[in-house]
């Protein structure tokens, strides 16, 4: 994917939602070092860090929650194929958060089945040409980060009255703006008929957004709602390595691993410019 860098303009951040909690798979041997996810893990082994897209292989893979988010649908086992990002690796687990997912959602799992056959394998997901619409991004959801860093598209944006984002079960999620319960709006495929009915989105499908404070949606500037707009955008964004969130579960309050929250924040797609422009 390519961005085609338009002049600098309000900053909008365009936020999928993922956010994960992980929970230790009886199979594997976590990393010690991970804390209460390492479960029973008798020795420690060196984690790596990666953003590697793999799907399910045959033998699938079983995930379980680590808390249990109040109001939150633990996981079940993903499909044969189905996507999942490899956060982590041990000598012998991976540390997967499943495309898609929020809450609860996030695992280690054993690198092979008990055959010796490999639990997942590399995905190319089907990636649009260098110029991807907000439908190609809809479409791809969080597996667009796979196919390009940068992305350019046209979308059009309701109102700039900003509610609050997040993900339920989070008691706090940092940064704001990025990862917590900062203001958010949506960038719809189409005119919707009706603007104002977020329950009742057209059917070619919408973006939740966030807003960084340096746009003040809370003041529902009606100057700049009800209009198109070009966005250049991009993932990975620097602010990934800081985002941090807990949790809430019947035992108490549980921070999520580090490594989840920062996956989590790289596979968001963060707005560089928004331009306005005609209708289409």
């Amino acid at each position: 994917m390519r961005a085609h860098l338009g002049p600098l303009a309000p900053v909008i951040t365009v936020l999928i939602t993922m956010s994960a909690c992980a929970a230790p798979d009886a199979s594997p041997r976590a990393p010690a070092q991970t804390g209460s996810m390492a479960g029973n893990a008798a020795e420690s082994h060196a984690v790596e860090a990666g953003m590697e897209l793999v799907s399910v292989a045959a033998d699938g893979l079983v995930l379980e929650s680590l808390i249990e988010v109040d109001g939150g649908e633990p996981p079940g086992s993903p499909e044969i194929g189905a996507p999942v990002v490899v956060i982590q690796r041990t000598d012998d687990a991976l540390l997967v958060l499943p495309a898609g997912a929020s809450g609860g959602s996030a695992a280690w799992v054993a690198a092979e089945t008990e055959d010796g056959h490999p639990t997942v394998e590399p995905l190319q997901p089907a990636c649009p040409g260098e110029d991807p619409t907000i439908a190609d991004l809809i479409a791809l959801g969080v597996l667009a980060r796979f196919c390009g860093l940068s992305v350019a598209f046209d979308g059009y944006v309701p109102e700039f009255c900003g509610t609050g984002g997040g993900t339920v079960g989070v008691v706090n999620a940092t940064p704001e703006w990025l990862y917590g319960d900062g203001p958010s709006l949506w960038v719809y495929a189409e005119q919707p008929a009706d603007p104002f009915d977020q329950a009742n989105p057209p059917e070619s499908g919408v973006l939740a957004a966030r807003v960084p404070p340096a746009i003040p949606v809370v003041n529902c500037d009606p100057e700049r709602a009800r209009r198109w707009y070009a966005f250049s955008a991009h993932f990975d964004d620097p602010a990934a390595a800081t985002c941090r969130a807990t949790w809430a579960d019947r035992s108490g309050l549980v921070s999520e691993p580090p490594a989840v929250a920062e996956a989590a924040c790289r596979l968001i797609l963060v707005i560089d410019s928004a331009r306005p422009i005609p209708a289409p």
